[in-house]
């Protein structure tokens, strides 16, 4: 999948030994190979969803204004 955008819409540029995103465009980065370019867009780091804390956040009094 993209690491940028999450979509599985990827593919390998022709003959350029990089892959593409079809969705966000993004690409790169570019190997010596094509199975060398797929092994280098597979190590980008990959978007994560921080847990989501639902508990109310209490703010101390000094720290209240106008919201």
């Amino acid at each position: 999948p993209c690491p940028n955008c999450e979509t599985e819409n990827v593919c390998v540029a022709d003959r350029a030994n990089y892959v593409i995103c079809r969705k966000c465009k993004m690409s790169g980065p570019v190997g010596r190979s094509e199975e060398e370019g797929v092994i280098f867009w597979n190590r980008l780091l990959r978007r994560t969803v921080p847990e989501f804390d639902s508990k109310p956040v209490e703010i101390p009094e000094g720290l209240k204004g106008d919201l």
